[in-house]
Order: structure tokens, then sequence, then C-alpha cells
């Protein structure tokens, strides 16, 4: 188990290896394939950017198992 707190508005996605290597995709190209789409960043809902994470899947070369999660954190509110 691994805790994290997200303390800068942002995304935090989470893949499964099937999603970033296979035998014609290398763990560091998937993975940076991933960092690139994001990049961009997302203000709108999860499901786009998880859409377009799930098809670097398509670059392995297997049939893997493939799963995206994207959590988006828009900050504290203020309280004002």
């Amino acid at each position: 188990m691994t805790r994290r707190r997200l303390t800068e508005p942002g995304s935090l996605v989470l893949v499964t290896d099937g999603v970033v290597e296979g035998p014609a995709c290398p763990l560091e190209k998937g993975l940076d394939e991933v960092v690139q789409l994001m990049r961009g960043g997302y203000d709108g809902d999860p499901d786009r950017p998880a859409g377009e994470v799930i098809k670097v899947a398509d670059l392995t070369g297997h049939r893997d198992d493939a799963a995206v999660l994207v959590v988006r954190y828009a900050g504290i509110p203020s309280a004002g």
C-alpha cells in the first residue's frame, strides 16, 4: 500500500502494466507516452484523458490487462 496526499490541483493517473509495456513497447516508452498526453492538462471530465491514455495500450503489441484510473483534484475550496 502506498499513500499520496494531493496538495496541488491537478490529475493523478494510475495505469496497469498492460497499458505501458509489451513486446512492441518498452516500459519507458509507454510511460513517456502517458506523460506527454497528460502534460497538456485537463480541466474537465476525467473520462477524456483516461480514454486517451488507454489508447497507449495499442502500442504494446499484446493483449494484456489494461486499466486506467484518472483522479482530478481541484484543490481545497476557499472558505470565503
